[in-house]
């Protein structure tokens, strides 16, 4: 119990541990999440180094594009795809995919159709998808 009437008891290391989620086998594929998470992150980064990917590799611009969280209701990008691989935020696959196709989804959503934006946001929401 709390020393003080409103305070919390911490929790250990092992009893946080143990409240966390465990992949079931296949959620991953043929190997665990961390491996996996390792190496979709790898591709991310070498992704990254391509200019193709430069407008979706960081969370959009609001001072540059004030209305875009009033019109995207899922805000994502490379950057915070790849920090939710290192904290191993998703728990199956098929969560990451969904994602990944949200940066095309985006895309489209706030550009007219056809703009050159969003045939680029498909090609790298196609090849990650391709990738995982």
């Amino acid at each position: 119990f709390p020393d003080e009437l409103g305070l919390s008891v911490p929790l250990t290391e092992e009893e946080q541990k143990a409240l966390l989620y465990k992949p079931l086998e296949g959620e991953w594929g043929s190997r665990t999440r961390d491996q996996e998470c390792e190496r979709i992150i790898r591709s991310i980064d070498q992704l990254c180094t391509l200019d193709v990917a430069a407008p979706f590799e960081l969370p959009v611009d609001l001072q540059a594009y004030p209305t875009y969280c009033t019109v995207v209701a899922y805000v994502t990008d490379l950057s915070t795809i790849r920090q939710r691989l290192q904290n191993r935020f998703y728990r199956r696959m098929s969560s990451l995919m969904w994602e990944v196709r949200y940066i095309e989804h985006n895309a489209q959503t706030f550009n007219e159709p056809g703009a050159f934006i969003v045939k680029t946001a498909k090609f790298v929401s196609d090849l990650m998808l391709q990738f995982i």
